[in-house]
């Protein structure tokens, strides 16, 4: 029963990162932003229309991939071949830039902006200090 709960949660949140929040809206020359509230409870001015996501590792690579994959820039790893039977054949394409946190910290920030991304999301607990990291 847990893991279905925290399944249904995660599913949840996920899902909410692509919902427009309810929020102030400011027009510069060249497209529309909303101010977003973070996980870290820091207010940040994002494009009203999201279309290019990247993701900052293993866990937001899978979510974003299963939830909106026509949005992402880059994975954090390439895909095997056992895994691309059940993914999109332009995701063997992308860019991989890494992660963010773990054993496996290797993100390419500069490879990221190449893609042109618009927000980079990152999924997984809360750790102690990750506002400052972010």
């Amino acid at each position: 029963m847990k893991k279905l709960t925290a399944s249904i949660l995660l599913l949840f949140l996920c899902s909410m990162i692509f919902a427009q929040p309810i929020s102030e809206t400011t027009e510069s020359l060249d497209h529309t932003t909303i101010v977003f509230t973070d996980s870290c409870n820091r207010e940040v001015e994002l494009p009203e229309n999201i279309t290019r996501v990247a993701p900052s590792g293993a866990v937001a690579t899978m979510m974003i991939g299963a939830l909106a994959p026509e949005y992402m820039t880059n994975v954090n790893s390439s895909p095997s071949k056992a895994q691309m039977a059940y993914l999109p054949d332009y995701m063997a394409t992308l860019p991989a830039t890494g992660q963010f946190y773990g054993s496996k910290a290797t993100l390419n920030t500069e490879q990221i902006i190449a893609t042109g991304a618009q927000v980079i999301v990152d999924l997984g607990d809360y750790k102690k200090g990750i506002d400052s990291d972010l």
